[in-house]
């Protein structure tokens, strides 16, 4: 199974309900210039990576994700009594939210074809180490095509 790792160092945000009015449909500004940011971010390690202005998905076919959001550990939370690591996050955004996010990101930047390809996903939340910045992590792996003994009698 081939496996990648994508560590994109901003702070996670939620994909929010696009606005419908009488003229269209739009995002909030604040999320465009998310989205903007995270794309320049994401594209600067793929190149990194060699793989210089994809003009084909590099994932098209079933695919594993391990999404981790690392959000920033509040203030009140740099106090001695809490745990200096990482502490799970369970307030808002929502986690289905963020994954929506990351999924319409990697779809712009052509590293998956479309998000309907992802068979298989895990995704967790936490707050930052007192000396961690926020930031996503995404592993990505291909799935095998078939899925146990193609040859197997089934017993009814």
């Amino acid at each position: 199974m081939i496996s990648l790792q994508w560590k994109i160092p901003i702070q996670p945000k939620a994909c929010p309900r696009p606005r419908v009015t009488k003229f269209g449909t739009y995002y909030p500004k604040s999320y465009n210039d998310w989205v903007k940011k995270a794309e320049q971010l994401l594209r600067a390690a793929l190149q990194k990576r060699g793989f210089n202005g994809l003009e084909t998905p590099l994932y098209e076919y079933a695919l594993a994700m391990d999404y981790t959001f690392v959000f920033q550990r509040p203030k009140y939370m740099y106090a001695k009594k809490f745990y200096r690591g990482r502490i799970h996050h369970d307030k808002r955004p929502d986690l289905d939210n963020c994954v929506k996010a990351v999924n319409d990101l990697f779809q712009k930047c052509n590293i998956i074809a479309d998000d309907s390809l992802i068979a298989a996903s895990t995704a967790c939340k936490v707050y930052a180490s007192c000396s961690e910045e926020p930031m996503i992590i995404v592993r990505t792996h291909f799935l095998q095509t078939s899925i146990g003994d193609p040859d197997a009698e089934f017993i009814n």
